[in-house]
């Protein structure tokens, strides 16, 4: 990861992507909650069964339509890719590295 000013430059080993460092901290944190109401849900769903296990199901349902819904949310751009080793960033030059 690169961070310069409000931009921040991953490599995944899968995208290169240029991100809006505080619109993506702020999606991150909403992602991870849902993630994690998510899992509370289907552990709970475990013990459950009729109406119950259905609003259970509803409501994981719609968490994962919200992570579906904002999963783009922070990204300025994005583009396939094998490199995930390093970043340099220098001006409007991008140098992305990995084993490839």
């Amino acid at each position: 990861m690169a961070v310069a000013q409000d931009a921040a430059w991953v490599a995944t080993g899968t995208i290169i992507a240029r991100l809006n460092h505080e619109k993506y901290a702020v999606n991150s944190h909403r992602r991870h909650q849902l993630e994690m109401d998510i899992h509370h849900l289907s552990c709970n769903l475990r013990d459950q069964t009729g109406a119950a296990a259905v609003e259970l199901r509803k409501k994981i349902a719609a968490a994962q339509s919200e992570i579906d819904r904002i999963s783009e949310v922070g990204f300025n751009w994005k583009i396939n890719s094998p490199y995930h080793s390093a970043i340099v960033v220098a001006r409007n030059v991008l140098l992305a590295g990995g084993d490839e």
